[in-house]
């Protein structure tokens, strides 16, 4: 069994194997742009991703960006439980827990505007229900050019890469 050491939502002391530059340089991601506006007094900014595993595809509308989150992470709950016994494992810190391990996969993750991350490390998370199917961390988020645009009444959120 390998352990991985990592970060998930908020920093806690930890040590990581590969720092976030290391980690974008190994990413081949397929280009491409989306906005999206959301209301300004709900900013959630939820997208819909696909994401394949060993050539099964999941669907989400329910994908988050989260520029608190070090890594990118699906909710056990969202993909099957057998996905949970891959050999590699992390130690994930969440907002308000401490250390927790947990099972990481490769994926390829399919965002609008023909955004593709092809095999990726996934994190498979215990999140708090309703928040979110999918995390978007910013081991890809920092591959590419997060915006955000605010007027009275809306946020304009756009993501190129």
């Amino acid at each position: 069994m390998f352990t991985r050491i990592g970060y998930f939502v908020s920093v806690l002391k930890a040590v990581k194997e590969l720092t976030l530059n290391e980690m974008i340089d190994s990413l081949s991601p397929a280009g491409g742009h989306f906005e999206k506006r959301v209301a300004a007094n709900n900013p959630r900014l939820y997208v819909t991703a696909e994401i394949t595993i060993n050539g099964v595809t999941y669907r989400t509308d329910k994908a988050l960006f989260d520029t608190g989150a070090f890594v990118s992470g699906a909710s056990r709950e969202f993909l099957p439980p057998a996905l949970s016994e891959s050999g590699v494992k992390g130690i994930a810190y969440g907002v308000g827990s401490g250390p927790a391990e947990t099972p990481i996969c490769r994926a390829s993750i399919s965002l609008p505007g023909g955004i593709t991350f092809p095999d990726v490390e996934l994190w498979l998370l215990s999140l708090p229900e309703n928040v979110a199917d999918v995390i978007i961390g910013m081991d890809l988020i920092a591959a590419g050019e997060l915006r955000l645009e605010r007027d009275e009444e809306s946020l304009l959120f756009s993501f190129k890469v």
